[in-house]
């Protein structure tokens, strides 16, 4: 079980997760995985749902394997006991992760699109939901020692929905401590 604090209350999650891993041509690692999600929200029980998703995972090593590329396409499908929230949605990702010569900083970039759709008529909008989603990330990483990082973090969102409660877009800023022990 995994507990997720949420605008929505909290989210009890339980998830099942096999893969495969295989080499490719030279640099090349790929990871076909399958996801079970069991969503179960302690607010609003209409949301809790099931879901099934399929990913393949394209990872390019560079740079002595330093640094590498993503490229991931996912598919999920979501049944959730309100029939308005059940969904199929597609997801393309494709990522980066460099370190910046020997100032010891890391760079990781991405970008983010998915198209979610929705199998039912939302009633509020008297037609079946319809949402895109951008999502741009760039992490600046720095050692502070051996077992400790600091991490300086920018998000960018756009959302665009037919539902205008869903459409939105949005920054986020923020600055993390890790630890590792």
């Amino acid at each position: 079980d995994c507990l997720l604090s949420r605008g929505l209350g909290d989210v009890y999650k339980r998830q099942v997760t096999p893969s495969l891993g295989f080499s490719g041509a030279e640099n090349w690692y790929h990871l076909v995985s399958y996801a079970y999600q069991d969503k179960e929200f302690d607010a609003i029980s209409g949301r809790d749902a099931k879901q099934h998703s399929v990913s393949l995972d394209n990872f390019y090593f560079f740079m002595d394997s330093k640094a590498h590329m993503l490229l991931r396409f996912r598919a999920e499908d979501e049944d959730a006991k309100d029939s308005e929230l059940d969904y199929q949605s597609a997801i393309v990702k494709v990522g980066l992760s460099v370190p910046l010569m020997d100032t010891g900083l890391k760079l990781k970039a991405s970008y983010q699109h998915y198209w979610r759709d929705y199998d039912n008529t939302t009633a509020s909008i008297a037609e079946k939901r319809d949402d895109e989603q951008d999502l741009v990330n760039i992490d600046l990483i720095k050692p502070i020692s051996d077992k400790t990082k600091v991490k300086l973090s920018y998000e960018y969102t756009n959302a665009d929905s037919n539902l205008s409660s869903s459409d939105y877009s949005g920054n986020v800023a923020s600055i993390n401590f890790m630890i590792d022990f």
